[in-house]
Order: structure tokens, then sequence, then C-alpha cells
């Protein structure tokens, strides 16, 4: 037996999405600013990650455009937005190992690195965990 109703979206839904949207949306800019080096200085975690071997930069790719597609998807009440943010998780864990395991010390070191990589690690999964929600309640679809 399956349901075929959808639940109206609940006001949580659009505040969550929003907020979502806006850290992809910068991780999203810093990506793109610091990868085509269009010469505006801003503090970025982008050369730390990019300073990596080849799969770490393919990871953080992963991680910065899927979680911006999922914040996207959740905004538009898509159930592809569980697997996107999902995408992003992982990509951001395999992504911040790369860095630890590889990257030059004197770029890790001098910041307060472990506080930005939870925010890294916690949004996209926050993310994962409140859509799974919202698709079980069937608000997604």
């Amino acid at each position: 037996m399956t349901k075929s109703a959808s639940a109206d979206a609940p006001g949580h839904l659009w505040l969550l999405a929003v907020l979502l949207l806006v850290w992809h949306a910068l991780l999203a800019a810093d990506y793109t600013i610091a990868r085509f080096a269009l010469g505006i200085d801003l503090p970025s975690i982008d050369p730390v990650l990019m300073a990596g071997p080849t799969w770490t930069q393919i990871a953080w790719a992963l991680a910065v455009w899927t979680g911006l597609a999922g914040a996207i998807f959740a905004m538009l009440r898509d159930d592809a937005a569980v697997l996107l943010f999902f995408a992003a998780f992982i990509g951001v864990l395999v992504a911040l190992i790369g860095v630890e395991l590889s990257a030059p010390p004197e770029l890790v070191l001098g910041y307060a690195r472990y506080s930005v990589y939870a925010a890294l690690l916690l949004v996209p999964l926050i993310g994962w965990i409140y859509t799974r929600a919202m698709k079980r309640a069937l608000v997604l679809h």
C-alpha cells in the first residue's frame, strides 16, 4: 500500500531550506572565486582543500555542488534533496580526511580548523537528516 498524498509544507521547511541555500551558495561562491582566481581576496577554506591530491579536490567539488543542488531541491520540495545532501556530506568527509592526511602543515595550522571542519560536516548532515524526515512525512515528493 503506497501513500500518494502529499502533506502541506511546514514553515520550518522553508526556513531551513533558505538557510541551507544561503550556506551552500556562499560555499559555491567561495569555490568559484578560489578555483578560477577571480582576484577577490577573501578569507577562504578553498586553498587548504585544493592543496590536497586530486581525489580531495574532486570530493570538495562534489560536496559544494551537490550541497547547493540539495538546497535547491529542498526549496522545490523534491525528495532528491535527501540523496544530494548525503552526497554532500560524504564529499566533505572525504575532502577533510584528504586534507588532514596530505595538506602541507603550514596550510592547515594557524586557524580554528576543527571548528570549521565541524561546521562543514554538520550542515549537510543536518540537511540530510531533515530532508529524510520530511520525505518520510510525505512533505517532499
